[in-house]
C-alpha cells in the first residue's frame, strides 16, 4: 500500500510539501493555475519516507493538483484532472493532452 501526504503549511511559510510515506520511490508532478493558465511542473522523484517542498513561493492558486506514480507507472493517487506530462524536468503551460503523455520515470533526481 502506498501513501502520499500533501502538506500545505501556513500562509506565512508559503510552501507546499509532498511526503511519500511508502517503501517505493514516487514520481511526482504538480499542476495549478498561474495567471489564468493551467501549468504543470515536474518531474521529481520522492524517496521512501521523505518529503519535498515543491512550491516555495506564496501560494496564490486555490487548488494544487498532484500527479504521482511509482517507478512501474502505477498511479499512486486517484484523480480525474488531465495534466500534460514529460519524463524529464518540465514546465508546461496549457491543458491540451499530449498523445502518450505520462511519466515513465523521472530522469532527473
Amino acid at each position: 500500500m502506498t501513501a502520499l501526504t500533501i502538506l500545505p503549511v501556513a500562509a506565512a511559510d508559503a510552501q507546499f510539501a509532498v511526503c511519500n510515506q511508502s517503501f517505493d520511490v514516487a514520481n511526482l508532478a504538480l499542476g495549478r493555475y498561474v495567471r489564468d493558465t493551467f501549468e504543470t511542473r515536474g518531474c521529481w522523484t520522492v524517496g521512501p519516507n521523505q518529503c519535498v517542498d515543491r512550491i516555495e513561493e506564496e501560494l496564490d492558486a486555490r487548488y494544487v493538483y498532484v500527479f504521482a506514480q511509482d517507478v512501474f507507472g502505477k498511479p499512486l493517487l486517484p484523480g480525474g484532472v488531465a495534466m500534460r506530462l514529460a519524463p524529464e524536468r518540465f514546465v508546461i503551460r496549457g491543458r491540451a493532452r499530449l498523445p502518450g503523455a505520462g511519466l515513465s520515470g523521472c530522469a532527473v533526481p
